[in-house]
């Protein structure tokens, strides 16, 4: 199955849900979306072997999306890593993260090759191509610069495109980049009406499922949901269900997701 949360709150985590990032893998390489928690214990619990991981893409600088990646890093080389792993940001987190590889360096025998790789911040910019997945990724309205990326699967038995939204306010960006896809993961911080000097460039469920109508994408996952907020899951996902009149659902930690299928 080619993608895994393996997070999916926003950004204050609680017992059930830990910050938001995703893994998508097929059987020959894996593609990390944001980096929270402990990385490696999390893709291991996936059932993907970290040394599959070929790519890491950081969709933004604020702290619950980029706060493991010292320690994945670290972990990969203390397992044995040897191959090269990419890094891939918008200018500005790509310059935060130089200054953690600096503060957090890799020393000793056989320290692994990393390569930062500046996405360029324009629509649908073209970020990567691998043997099995290929991705693209548009700025999005965010307080601080932040990224959508559009996941493309081209693997015996797997294909299909998922785009994830990462943090943002409801955008045309993210409609273009999700124009058709099997999949939209779209960040839903909040239920109800929320007032616009406290939105902090996030999005309602309602907008989530309208973007979704809008993009015309088959189903709706939604994550970054606030844990700690008033509405619960049930009433996040009624609430974008309504806008976008598809099928919807909230996002489930190591539950493995099909382009085709949703859920497994």
């Amino acid at each position: 199955m080619p993608f895994q949360f393996l997070g999916t709150a926003a950004a204050a985590p609680s017992a059930e849900r830990d910050n938001t990032s995703i893994l998508f893998y097929t059987a020959s390489e894996a593609l990390l979306v944001d980096c929270a928690g402990s990385p490696l214990h999390k893709i291991l619990r996936a059932g993907v072997d970290g040394k599959r991981l070929r790519w890491v893409i950081i969709t933004h600088a604020h702290v619950d999306h980029i706060y493991g990646l010292p320690s994945l890093i670290h972990t990969l080389w203390l397992t044995g890593r040897q191959v090269p792993l990419t890094l891939y940001a918008l200018p500005e987190p790509a310059s935060i993260i130089r200054r953690f590889t600096d503060l957090f360096p890799i020393h000793g025998k056989g320290a692994f090759p990393l390569e930062i790789v500046e996405i360029e911040p324009r629509p649908e910019a073209p970020v990567l191509e691998g043997r099995t997945l290929r991705v693209e990724a548009s700025p999005v309205e965010h307080s601080i610069p932040s990224a959508a990326v559009r996941v493309t699967f081209n693997a015996s038995g797997e294909r299909g495109v998922v785009v994830y939204s990462s943090d943002t306010s409801p955008c045309q960006a993210v409609v273009r980049l999700a124009r058709g896809a099997d999949i939209l993961v779209h960040e839903a911080n909040y239920g109800g009406k929320i007032e616009e000097e406290k939105r902090f460039g996030h999005s309602t469920a309602t907008e989530a499922g309208r973007i979704a109508r809008e993009a015309k994408v088959d189903r709706l996952i939604l994550t970054h949901l606030d844990p700690w907020g008033p509405h619960s899951p049930e009433e996040i996902r009624a609430e974008a269900a309504r806008a976008f009149g598809g099928p919807v659902e909230v996002a489930r930690e190591f539950v493995p997701y099909s382009p085709a299928s949703g859920a497994a």
